[in-house]
């Protein structure tokens, strides 16, 4: 009995399909993965880089003499920038609190708590530090990875409050 030659041929033939098949889907499967790991940290370095540029942005609006300083907000580290609105003090304080970055626009003393505030952005944590006379050193934290900005309030006016 004489076996076909063609036989040999087509399991040859499907042999190399499953073979370039696994490589392929493995291919893939580390493609996946790298791709995961990459939106990962770019979703984390955006999270920081929009929290700073939201700080950053909020500070250049304020930026006059004595408007801008770190404080505590019930034992919160917190940003105050205040200012005078036809002849009455208002303060807005930006914190971090329950996950967020939060914002919270009040006349000053107004006795509102934390939560009364508006969450602005998800992040793992926020701090804020007063280096020296007008000089901020703030820091966002996401995941593993922390970044810190230097700004400073530059425009010498007399603002904020009297």
């Amino acid at each position: 009995m004489r076996q076909n030659p063609h036989l040999i041929d087509i399991i040859a033939g499907l042999l190399l399909f499953f073979i370039f098949t696994a490589a392929l889907l493995m291919i893939l499967v580390s493609g996946a993965g790298a791709y995961q790991k990459i939106a990962g940290s770019l979703e984390g370095q955006y999270s920081e880089r929009t929290c700073l540029s939201y700080l950053a942005a909020k500070i250049r609006h304020y930026d006059c003499l004595e408007a801008v300083y770190v404080t505590d907000f019930q034992g919160i580290n917190t940003l105050a920038l205040a200012e005078e609105i036809d002849g009455e003090a208002y303060t807005t304080l930006l914190y971090y609190y329950d996950g967020y970055l939060w914002e919270l626009f009040a006349a000053k003393d107004s006795g509102l708590a934390p939560q009364d505030g508006l969450a602005v952005l998800a992040v793992d944590g926020v701090g804020f530090e007063e280096i020296e006379d007008s000089l901020f050193k703030l820091t966002c934290r996401e995941g593993q990875r922390s970044a810190e900005l230097l700004i400073s309030v530059q425009s010498g006016k007399k603002g904020g409050l009297s």
